[in-house]
């Protein structure tokens, strides 16, 4: 969270803005007010283009939704998608996991984010951190199904890229090369 602290976030004005984000629009207001109203836990983060937000395979509470600018996600320095959407969350999976992070994210831009340190969460009763972590788990299974559907984009690709190949009857030194 090498990031600018720009200011801690001030819940009476920002609640509204808040309450539209993954996750908290589906909390009571007091309960996202709770959680933002505590100290040291939420705050409004500048990074500039080429910082990175999320290193992978290090350990950090911290979670993201993005307010502005282009955010680069690598894994294993493979670039795989970049999130530029206002409100987009991220960075939450490794935190609630107790899991080093699993991709890198780099500003692309200069990116603003409000960032929640998740340790927070252990100061909500039982069934608010249930609730929590059920919002969590819907968004991570619509991304599995994003990246299933990303996956087999390439691999049509691929396939597209064999079968020209084939026609052109360079597959099987193609093929050869690599096996080797």
């Amino acid at each position: 969270m090498a990031g600018k602290r720009l200011q801690a976030i001030d819940v009476r004005k920002s609640l509204s803005s808040l309450m539209r984000f993954p996750v908290l629009r589906i909390l009571p207001e007091d309960m996202v007010s709770a959680i933002f109203s505590a100290s040291g836990c939420s705050f409004l983060m500048r990074y500039d283009p080429g910082q990175a937000l999320i290193m992978e395979k290090q350990f950090d509470a911290w979670m993201f939704w993005l307010l502005e600018g282009s955010i680069q996600l690598s894994k294993s320095g493979v670039n795989l998608k970049v999130l530029d959407k206002k409100g987009t969350l991220f960075g939450e999976m490794g935190p609630i996991n107790n899991n080093p992070r699993s991709a890198t994210l780099t500003a692309l831009t200069r990116v603003l984010v409000v960032g929640l340190d998740l340790s927070v969460l252990d100061r909500l009763d039982q069934a608010s951190r249930d609730k929590f972590h059920r919002e969590l788990k819907r968004i991570a299974i619509h991304r599995m199904d994003e990246a299933n559907d990303d996956l087999v984009a390439a691999k049509k690709q691929i396939q597209g890229y064999e079968d020209f190949l084939k026609t052109k009857g360079l597959w099987d030194n193609f093929h050869n090369i690599f096996k080797a």
